[in-house]
């Protein structure tokens, strides 16, 4: 992978984790609102206080995400060692919050720092649930794969599937894990597996043909890096297309 593409993958999957913990952060505000509510009906008073506390826990959580929205808004300005600070500032605090240990993996990871990023982003997977904890895994894969350990992040990146089958970047880069185990058929599936969930996905075109160039189908390896070219320039390089 190329940095750029890099980038692309761990913006793709800030979005992803960012929507994750809002959806949680509302979930959880709701469920204390009911369980409050249940008990003044059932004759316990002392709510005030409780909802009292409960403002306060959201507006820290508030304050979190400002911080790691400021990280991010420093990683993608290439501020990488800023970025781990902000991250390490929230994890002062709460040392559990998962989306603190990812914003600080991917600040480690982009500075090449894979085995301090592989251990952040395996605390981001204890503490996380869901969807985030498919991110995690995910990122885990990518270390991996810089680490060369390539069965290994084919194992994290099924990992991620298993919780986000429609992840499209964990598709595209276990294929990338396997085409460097060789495994071109398997990577091909992966691949097509990218392409099904998004079908103008250049990157997955383009490395589609190349696992076809492995697999001696010049033709259909032709197509596809004329698709990618097609979809993105960046792609078209020596490729002749009509």
């Amino acid at each position: 992978m190329e940095l750029e593409e890099i980038r692309k993958d761990l913006e793709e999957s800030k979005k992803l984790t960012k929507n994750g913990i809002r959806w949680t952060i509302l979930l959880g505000l709701v469920g204390v609102l009911v369980s409050l509510l249940l008990g003044y009906l059932a004759g316990y008073f002392p709510v005030k206080q409780e909802l009292e506390e409960l403002n306060q826990d959201y507006l820290d959580l508030q304050k979190e995400m400002e911080i790691l929205d400021k990280a991010n808004l420093l990683r993608e300005g290439g501020d990488y060692q800023g970025a781990l600070e902000l991250a390490d500032q929230v994890l002062d605090k709460d040392p559990r919050n998962n989306i603190a240990w990812n914003a600080r993996g991917n600040a480690l990871f982009l500075m090449k720092d894979y085995e301090k990023a592989l251990l952040s982003y395996e605390k981001a997977i204890e503490f996380s649930e869901g969807w985030n904890k498919g991110v995690a895994w995910h990122h885990k894969g990518l270390c991996l794969f810089y680490l060369g350990e390539y069965n290994l992040s084919v194992t994290a990146y099924d990992e991620s599937l298993k919780i986000n089958p429609s992840f499209e970047n964990s598709w595209l880069n276990k294929g990338g894990a396997l085409k460097r185990l060789e495994l071109y058929e398997e990577a091909l599936e992966a691949y097509d597996r990218v392409l099904q969930l998004n079908p103008n996905y250049a990157m997955a075109w383009y490395h589609r043909g190349i696992t076809l160039t492995n697999l001696g189908d010049s033709a259909k390896a032709k197509d596809s890096l004329c698709q990618a070219c097609r979809l993105d320039s960046n792609y078209c390089g020596t490729t002749f297309c009509n």
